[in-house]
């Protein structure tokens, strides 16, 4: 479903913020441009992430060298990073990334939903992964 990437989750904000607005009255448009332009913001983020996500496939790491950054990152060596170390790793591959794409691509890569990235889980995107898989 679209809801999982997050510019799917700002059209939602997007329309939502759009319904409020046509409410009328002077808080009802306030309200529903800052939906709006949160949506916007959304969208912007996922799109941005997800050219750096490509970018970073693109790089010439390979396997064993992302395999050493992650462990490296991985300060407490259970095999799983949180979003700080993720941030340490993004940084050790040099990629030029603001908190909230780091924040976006983290938990799109998080396919277990506990707020851990593992080797495994990042090794099957780095592996596996299409320009058209956007954040």
């Amino acid at each position: 479903l679209f809801l999982k990437y997050i510019w799917g989750r700002g059209i939602v904000y997007v329309i939502a913020g759009n319904l409020q607005f046509a409410q009328g009255g002077l808080f009802n448009w306030i309200v529903g441009a800052y939906v709006m332009f949160v949506g916007v913001v959304y969208i912007a983020v996922g799109r941005s992430s997800a050219k750096k996500l490509s970018a970073l496939k693109h790089n010439l790491f390979s396997e064993a060298t992302i395999k050493a950054k992650f462990k490296k990152a991985d300060t407490k060596g259970e095999g799983t990073i949180n979003l700080e170390q993720f941030g340490t790793l993004c940084d050790s591959l040099d990629l030029d990334m603001t908190k909230r794409e780091k924040e976006a691509i983290f938990f799109h890569l998080d396919t277990s939903d506990d707020d851990l990235l593992s080797l495994e889980e990042f090794q099957a995107w780095w592996n596996n992964y299409d320009a058209s898989d956007s954040v």
